[in-house]
């Protein structure tokens, strides 16, 4: 008994002590799971518990199940006093070696979650030379690093052997949408990212500028721009140098090319607008507009033609437009024009830097930039570059067309100039280029020409019209009032109309006007026990023919599996034969996991639907962007309603008023049947195997349970 009563106390004391310690009340205020890192002090206190369960000893604010990660609430910088430079007055300076990496490699890596929430790491200086597995962590293993990147004019990593600038050991661990730039330097497998990586799930949306001492690529000393050596895959990566060592393991993924190893100059992987621009090289970036963040919104952005891509992180941009390992907010010359950010008129666009008179036109566009350049510049050269009062002269009379906006009477009347009262427009629009084929909706014809990479030039100012002519009629209409097209296949006569009545050449494109589909509804909610319908709308109306539908979903709430739900596949498909008379619904079977005695709180899916095509000819549906995903929401399981848990079997025919009426009755008989089998157990206190031992760890651990949730109660009070 004595033995009993002390384990008692030692273990209520342990307990007190965990939900105590810290200087937080609640370190995951947000209830999702994900200790918050505030600072570089909590970043560097990971050291001391590589779960990342607890911080500074304390899990205090986590849900029942405890904590699982980290997450940043802030950007951190390592020039800790914001001089410019790393030295010895700063935090982490440790005599010159820089950040102590967390995880003491493959041995003893760290395997907590980490969410980035779009925050970076900046100026990250490490100098460990003679120290393998270098990075801001040495080593990560079974675990998800996202939505994070190292940036900073001071980042410099140096290591020996598996460096890279966020991960030294990468294995088992997935990277999602991560980025670096600064400087790596060590003996073998050297990263932009991660020096070494081995998994078997994929990793996606990574871009590294980060500069690589390395010799030459005939030796075989591993190294490459996202990974030095690759055991696994990757995805959606972009990088100044091959992405690692030997050019395998890496697919849908784009390089600037080297001796010795073709890929794409700068200035290809810097053309498109958008994947499958036809004013650039063929091929590049197909299907990373499908790559999305947990908003819906996209990963990438292409920004303009002098810039590579950059990548979205909860709402934040982040972009290297010239490719020199500094990210555009850090670097002194941004579009690598030769005229420095403070001196550039326009310092994020290669062909023109001088505004004499700072009216917002550029005096000049370089002789490199042809009038689809221009056009796409979103400016046109200042027909008085030296009078900030007007810059446009579309008939070159020197007559302004009109006041630039800023331009008040006091500075019309000081110009010298006087406003053009006719402008002689004789010269016909151009539409310079225009897709062959084009795959539409009803309503978006003009959006989608836009974004097939369709140009049209007038020389003066203004929006044009459109005369389109397909099957049987010919409508005229603007780009941004466009009427709906007929739902088949047809070509369209294009023909671009001024302001003047002047008409372009027309251009014939092929049409295939196609259905949209999405979610219905944003939210479903469901008892366990119950079938969660997702009802799938189209649009303009439901298709008479069968379509299959391809969906994805992820747990998105701290305590949320996959096992909620009777669907075993991350990814799965569902056919419908004829939406138009019959609907289309997607049931989801929520499992009544029958933990009637233990509090479960509200979890989430996310369902997202990914693809939809005609099941006969797989010709693709549009997706409604606004509508692709729906969130299952599971109701908190309450210990004080333990009777209220829904039951599978019954629900599954029955509304949701009745599934909760018939599941609490099963809910109770299930409890009872429960109880009635324990009771003849062998262990149970009425068998004749019963023991007093056994009935004192029953009490005791009910007293530790209110002792531990009593003391927990205090410290969140």
């Amino acid at each position: 008994m004595l033995k009993h009563i002390s384990l008692l106390f030692v273990l209520s004391a342990t307990m007190s002590s965990a939900w105590s310690a810290g200087d937080r009340e609640d370190y995951d205020l947000d209830d999702n799971g994900l200790i918050e890192i505030n600072d570089l002090a909590d970043l560097n206190e990971l050291r001391n518990n590589l779960t990342g369960k607890t911080l500074y000893g304390s899990n205090a604010g986590c849900p029942e199940g405890g904590c699982r990660g980290v997450e940043l609430m802030a950007d951190l910088d390592f020039d800790t006093n914001q001089d410019g430079v790393i030295d010895a007055s700063d935090t982490y300076w440790n005599d010159g070696k820089g950040w102590d990496p967390i995880g003491e490699g493959p041995e003893r890596p760290f395997r907590g979650f980490v969410e980035g929430n779009g925050y970076v790491i900046r100026n990250l200086y490490i100098d460990r030379p003679d120290e393998s597995y270098v990075g801001l962590f040495g080593s990560l293993s079974g675990t998800t690093l996202r939505r994070t990147g190292v940036a900073g004019k001071l980042s410099h990593v140096r290591g020996g052997y598996q460096i890279g600038m966020l991960v030294g050991h990468l294995e088992r661990t997935s990277l999602e949408a991560v980025f670096s730039t600064g400087q790596v330097e060590g003996i073998q497998m050297r990263g932009g990212i991660a020096g070494y990586y081995w998994s078997v799930v994929d990793s996606r949306n990574l871009f590294s500028t980060a500069k690589l001492r390395l010799n030459t690529w005939e030796t075989d000393e591993a190294a490459g721009g996202i990974f030095g050596y690759v055991s696994g895959g990757f995805r959606f990566a972009l990088s100044i140098i091959l992405p690692v060592y030997g050019g395998n393991g890496f697919s849908d993924s784009y390089f600037v090319e080297s001796p010795g190893r073709t890929g794409n100059t700068l200035a290809d992987l810097m053309c498109p607008y958008y994947p499958g621009d036809p004013a650039c090289k063929a091929g590049l970036y197909q299907n990373w507009e499908q790559e999305k963040d947990t908003d819906g919104k996209p990963f990438w952005d292409f920004g303009n033609r002098y810039q590579l891509p950059g990548l979205v992180l909860n709402g934040r941009l982040f972009r290297d437009s010239d490719g020199d390992g500094y990210l555009d907010e850090d670097d002194d010359d941004a579009d690598g024009d030769g005229v420095d950010n403070t001196e550039d008129a326009f310092p994020l666009h290669p062909y023109i830097s001088r505004d004499s008179d700072g009216d917002g036109y550029p005096d000049a566009f370089d002789p490199a930039c042809d009038l689809a350049c221009i056009i796409e510049s979103g400016m046109r050269p200042d027909a008085f570059p030296n009078n900030p009062a007007a810059g446009a002269d579309a008939d070159g009379d020197g007559k302004p067309d009109r006041w630039n906006s800023t331009c008040d009477s006091a500075c019309q009347n000081s110009s010298g100039l006087v406003l053009d009262d006719f402008i002689d427009d004789t010269e016909a629009p151009q539409i310079l280029r225009a897709p062959a084929r084009l795959v539409t909706t009803t309503d978006r014809f003009f959006t989608d020409l836009a974004a097939a990479g369709m140009l049209t030039y007038d020389n003066v100012e203004g929006d044009l019209t459109f005369q389109i002519s397909y099957p049987d009629e010919t409508v005229e209409q603007s780009a941004s009032d466009p009427s709906a097209l007929p739902l088949r296949n047809y070509a369209v006569e294009l023909i671009a109309v001024d302001s003047a009545g002047n008409t372009s050449e027309p251009v014939v494109i092929e049409v295939s006007v196609r259905y949209e589909v999405g979610f219905e509804q944003t939210v479903v909610r469901a008892s366990e026990g119950a079938t969660a319908t997702l009802p799938v709308v189209f649009s303009p109306l439901a298709p008479d023919f069968p379509v299959t539908l391809v969906f994805q979903v992820e747990p998105i709430s701290a305590t949320a599996t996959m096992q909620d739900i009777a669907i075993e596949r991350t990814t799965f498909t569902r056919q419908f034969n004829n939406p138009a008379a019959d609907g289309a619904v997607v049931e989801v079977p929520v499992v009544n996991d029958y933990l009637m005695d233990e509090y479960e709180p509200e979890e989430e899916l996310q369902f997202r639907l990914i693809q939809a095509f005609k099941t006969e000819t797989e010709e693709s549906l549009f997706l409604l962007a606004d509508k692709q995903t729906t969130t299952l929401q599971i109701p908190e399981n309450s210990t004080s309603q333990s009777g209220s848990s829904s039951s599978s079997s019954s629900s599954s025919s029955s509304s949701a008023s009745s599934s909760s009426s018939s599941s609490s009755s099963t809910g109770s008989s299930s409890s009872s049947s429960a109880s009635s089998s324990s009771g003849s157990s062998p262990g149970s206190p009425d068998s004749s195997g019963g023991s007093l031992d056994w009935l004192f760890l029953l009490l005791a651990s009910t007293l530790l349970l209110r002792a531990g949730n009593s003391q927990r109660n205090a410290s969140l009070d």
